[in-house]
């Protein structure tokens, strides 16, 4: 079984080109459960907010190399050692 630093890969926003950047984005802002308050948001807000708070070191991009998946977690969780269980097809 690997160690948690062998199984998740942080991977830094800065290094994705601009466009996967956008495409993860994009995918993750519109995936099922996300849910953004009382207010409804664009896609380009919801994307922008993301962006800021990746830059910001609030959240970061994990790659999951036994699902072979993507998702984009609080950085709080990330220090603590814990992954949040992904949704099937996330």
């Amino acid at each position: 079984m690997p160690s948690f630093s062998e199984r998740f890969l942080v991977i830094e926003h800065a290094d994705l080109s601009p466009d996967a950047l956008q495409g993860l984005l994009e995918e993750f802002v519109s995936r099922d459960g996300t849910d953004y308050g009382l207010t409804e948001l664009s896609l380009e807000e919801k994307c922008n907010r993301l962006q800021s708070i990746l830059a910001n070191n609030e959240a970061k991009i994990v790659f999951d190399t036994e699902t072979q998946q993507v998702t984009i977690i609080d950085a709080s969780a990330l220090n603590m050692g814990s992954i949040p269980a992904q949704q099937d097809g996330a």
